[in-house]
């Protein structure tokens, strides 16, 4: 899992998460499927409200990607690497090479109108006291948070809530849920913004607000069941926010490939995990 190109495996599928946040709609391609204005939505507190949503949706169709753009324009610094043309660049780049849901017809599938991540899922790897904090800490925006240099705007917490959203929804789309369901696709695939790699449990950092796949594992862990997961970081640089949130925790294998002596000057081979953690961590 990258910090932006989030690649979900699971085997089965519960659609759209519910929420008192929010939405956040999808941002590019035209799907080949829209969503059901009238379909039932699935509440990650296990409501009754739950669905079948490939079923309902794709019909005899099993693709073999499921995708969710998050393209947060308005989180946004002019000049910045870490801008809002980056998502854009990628899904026009996409479309293309022909790698559209409607060049592909029945191989993928266009995930929207998914949820924002609740603080609830965020406190659950990253501190409250940081979150409270950084969310009275918006009232200042514009501004930036570190050296790297991490901008925020106005929108910007928000917009990490719907970046970890994201994760979240492709997570409800190919995982087996409580309630079961069919599989919309094996795997899932997330362009989001702002990326999380690098966001440790009590601060920003790196450009990074939240832990964008941080709380996607820990969600699959809490309300999927899934005891065991594995996170897999390729990136120029080592993702020693995960690594962070993760250090000492058995259940959650963290392998970081990226290259050595790059920011932030993490990722030695000889960080293995500590306590219980102790040999789940892996550094290429």
């Amino acid at each position: 899992l990258t910090p932006n190109m989030s690649f979900i495996s699971g085997n089965a599928s519960r659609c759209v998460q519910h929420s008192a946040v929010g939405q956040c709609a999808g941002y590019g391609l035209r799907s080949l499927q829209r969503l059901s204005e009238q379909r039932t939505r699935t509440s990650r507190s296990g409501c009754a409200r739950c669905i079948r949503c490939s079923a309902q949706l794709l019909g005899n169709v099993s693709p073999r990607l499921v995708y969710a753009s998050a393209a947060n324009l308005e989180h946004d610094r002019l000049g910045h690497p870490e801008c809002a043309a980056r998502v854009p660049a990628i899904l026009e780049a996409l479309e293309t090479a022909g790698i559209t849901p409607e060049q592909r017809t029945g191989e993928l599938f266009e995930l929207r109108d998914f949820e924002l991540a609740t603080l609830e899922d965020i406190t659950k790897v990253h501190s409250e006291v940081y979150v409270k904090s950084l969310r009275f800490f918006m009232s200042r925006a514009p501004t930036t948070l570190d050296d790297a240099p991490t901008y925020i705007t106005p929108t910007s917490f928000d917009a990490a809530l719907c970046s970890a959203g994201t994760g979240m929804a492709l997570l409800d789309a190919v995982v087996e849920g409580a309630q079961g369901g069919a599989t919309l696709a094996p795997a899932g695939f997330g362009l989001c913004r702002p990326p999380g790699h690098h966001a440790v449990k009590k601060a920003a950092m790196g450009f990074c607000i939240f832990g964008t796949v941080a709380v996607a594992a820990r969600y699959a862990q809490d309300f999927h069941q899934l005891q065991r997961v594995a996170i897999v970081d390729f990136d120029v640089h080592h993702g020693n926010g995960t690594q962070d949130i993760f250090y000492d925790d058995p259940d959650v294998l963290f392998i970081s490939a990226h290259q050595a002596g790059g920011y932030p000057g993490t990722g030695k081979a000889e960080e293995v995990g500590e306590e219980q953690g102790e040999g789940t961590t892996m550094n290429i």
